[in-house]
């Protein structure tokens, strides 16, 4: 990660210089080239045509460094640490010797390959609608330009680069809203306090030229820095009415515009519509019981049949055999963004680096869990997080959490958002709508946003090609019937 630290500053620069020569063109241009690059190449390779022998080599090779670097943890004396730390540095070399006979062999270059699949201003335009937005940050906290952040506006027709004031103080906000959303509201004080902030950090974050040009429109994020965690759609527009963004413009999130015309570009082949785990006890590995997360997943089964694996059928190594086959993942579980992230399945954890050494053919990963959208932020790569994984390993869409809620009120919005994608919305205007649902069904400290505004919609915003087995049934149904009439009218006549 050290020379996409490195290039970021210089693409911050970039960025800034195109501000003052209101070029937003060329603002673009260096804004996608800072975002998610690493993430983007590695689409690119997963995408091109590869035979599978060879893919599988890959992951032979990921899963044998797994191996060295866990038994590594586990070896106490100097020989053995010795030995599987030579045995950890050849298995990289092993790696790198593959990832160059991919560039050589079949890519002509992923570097070459990432360049051309670069997008640019215009080709954006032409592809979004008139209620369509794009609303790109970038925020450079380096010595030179500390807490310089701007923001770039595109609509088909136009494109504006603005500078935004006091990015220093904006710090101290976000860390303060944080803390806000944390808890739900239990005195008009809380409610109060949070409209302040919410609102103030609003009002940063768009300027009153944008404000009027998002309202009603359907908005895509692309967040850079702290702004990665804070959910858009829980910020204040009117204090007085207590009116929350979500009312006003639908949110969806994406890591860069680049990355979504490579994602989007892959020929997903999976066949079956859901594929989810629900282990909802953890001895072997001492987290809490989780007592909702059956009811969340028999709630997802009145809208879309699935293979659904329950407490200890929820295992790590069924998780790692079976998900390649699936349009949809959904998980409800434990997850964690710290140190060491992981996700939690009834025997075992599994870590980011086993994650990454996984294939996925998913147009939706649903991540029902903590924290999955938080984790470490990589200045020019964006945010390492649960979510971002999935993406590296396959998923068209995913939606994650940014903090600990209850699966109580979770599995409520989970209900609705699959009524939804059954009915043929795309994944952000889902979830979009099972929130403003949230809202009109709740009141008082229940529609406090730290119950509905966890959940974050990342990728790409189309339905999810969904075989319809019902539909399959009643023409089967209506077949045999037919038949059974032209038996029985023969006979008859017979």
């Amino acid at each position: 990660m050290y020379w996409r630290k490195e290039a970021s500053k210089v693409y911050h620069h970039a960025v800034y210089c195109s501000f003052i020569l209101d070029n937003p063109t060329l603002a673009f241009v260096y804004s996608e080239k800072n975002k998610a690059v690493l993430l983007t190449e590695n689409i690119i390779q997963n995408s091109i045509d590869i035979p599978s022998s060879v893919k599988n080599r890959k992951r032979f090779l990921n899963d044998k460094l797994l191996e060295y670097e866990k038994k590594l943890e586990e070896k106490k004396d100097s020989n053995s640490i010795k030995f599987y730390n030579k045995a950890i540095l050849n298995q990289r070399l092993e790696i790198k010797k593959y990832d160059d006979s991919i560039n050589k062999n079949y890519s002509e270059g992923v570097g070459k390959t990432y360049l051309n699949q670069l997008t640019n201003l215009s080709d954006v335009q032409k592809s979004l609608s008139s209620n369509e937005i794009v609303i790109s940050y970038v925020w450079n906290k380096e010595v030179l330009f500390k807490d310089h952040l701007m923001c770039l506006l595109i609509t088909s027709s136009d494109a504006q680069i603005f500078e935004l004031e006091n990015a220093g103080k904006l710090s101290i906000e976000i860390a303060q809203y944080l803390r806000l959303l944390s808890q739900p509201f239990s005195t008009e004080s809380d409610i109060e306090n949070y409209a302040l902030k919410a609102n103030s950090i609003y009002n940063r974050l768009f300027p009153k030229e944008i404000q009027d040009q998002i309202k009603s429109k359907k908005t895509t994020i692309i967040a850079d820095g702290q702004l990665q965690n804070i959910p858009f759609d829980a910020l204040i527009t009117d204090i007085k009415k207590l009116t929350y963004l979500i009312n006003e413009s639908q949110i969806n999130y994406a890591y860069s515009l680049s990355f979504s015309k490579s994602n989007a570009a892959i020929n997903r082949t999976a066949k079956k519509n859901l594929i989810s785990f629900s282990p909802t006890t953890f001895d072997a590995i001492g987290l809490p019981k989780l007592y909702n997360t059956n009811e969340e997943i028999n709630s997802i089964n009145q809208f879309i049949k699935g293979d659904n694996y329950i407490n200890n059928k929820a295992t790590k190594s069924t998780f790692k055999n079976r998900i390649n086959g699936y349009k949809i993942i959904h998980l409800a579980t434990h997850a964690s963004s710290g140190e060491n992230p992981f996700i939690a399945f009834y025997d075992s954890k599994m870590g980011m680096k086993e994650l990454y050494s996984l294939q996925n053919n998913a147009q939706l990963v649903f991540l029902s869990a903590c924290d999955t959208s938080i984790g470490e932020i990589i200045q020019g790569e964006g945010t390492l997080t649960l979510a971002r994984g999935f993406f590296y390993t396959g998923s068209q869409a995913v939606v994650a959490s940014l903090w600990k809620t209850s699966d109580k009120s979770t599995s409520y919005i989970v209900e609705d958002f699959y009524k939804n994608i059954e009915e043929n919305q795309g994944v952000s205007t889902a979830l979009h709508n099972a929130k403003l649902k949230y809202l009109r069904e709740h009141s008082l400290s229940d529609a406090s946003p730290y119950y509905w505004a966890s959940l974050k919609a990342m990728g790409d915003n189309q339905p999810i090609s969904l075989d319809n087995y019902n539909v399959y049934y009643w023409i089967a149904a209506i077949f045999i019937l037919i038949l059974l009439i032209f038996f029985f009218l023969k006979s008859r006549k017979g």
